[in-house]
């Protein structure tokens, strides 16, 4: 079967290249019962892959005004960060594909919906930040994912055509965005299983990284 012809590569991040979703999900659930939040599975489920604008929003959309988003978001992110500031789990394969993709001369960038200084951090920390050319996240845009916006900027910020990528995601609201965007979408799930609407905007699946270096590069 011959490959796949792609110019660049572009990563999400959590949940995909570092294995934080499963600390932020422990986080939720440890937030949700200190406050008494009884809907945080429905919540952790839709607001997967969502910027910080984009998670506000529904909040506020779905549980009205009255809920108390900004006690509930800083109690979730200290308890995450009481985790990840002391160590950053990254997904196995993540550093050997990056590595083997910048042997090949492939320009990469990170599109990740979580804020500029939390993802430098962190994946400078993870000894990552070094295989990518450009890093575009929640913050630098107008629309977060499912919204095509942070892919379109990744790829202009590579310099080529959103056509001539590859898009990693593993949550749909991603796949959504890369999909959006016009990127070769590949999924790779995390927390949430694959299923018939991640299928409908993703054009490769794999169960790793590892098996998707195997197959792609």
């Amino acid at each position: 079967m011959q490959k796949l012809r792609y110019d660049a590569a572009v990563f999400d991040m959590d949940g995909l290249l570092l294995d934080t979703e499963r600390i932020v999900n422990q986080a939720w659930d440890e937030a949700a019962k200190r406050t008494g939040f009884a809907d945080v599975a429905h919540a952790k489920r839709s607001c997967l892959g969502l910027n910080e604008a984009s998670t506000r929003q529904f909040f506020l959309e779905t549980y009205g005004a009255e809920f108390d988003y900004d006690t509930f978001r800083t109690l979730t992110r200290k308890l995450a960060h009481e985790v990840l500031d002391v160590h950053v789990p990254v997904k196995t394969g993540a550093k050997a594909f990056l590595a083997a993709l910048r042997e090949k001369g492939i320009p990469c960038a990170v599109a990740s919906s979580t804020r500029e200084a939390t993802v430098r951090d962190q994946l400078d920390r993870a000894e990552l930040l070094c295989y990518f050319d450009a890093v575009i996240t929640g913050d630098m845009v107008t629309k977060g994912k499912p919204d095509p916006e942070i892919y379109l900027k990744a790829a202009a910020a590579l310099n080529v055509t959103p056509a001539s990528c590859l898009a990693f995601e593993d949550s749909l609201n991603g796949l959504r965005s890369a999909h959006a965007a016009g990127m070769h979408t590949v999924h790779i799930p995390d927390q949430v299983p694959a299923d018939e609407r991640t299928a409908a905007v993703a054009e490769l699946y794999y169960d790793s990284l590892l098996q998707a270096m195997e197959e792609l590069i």
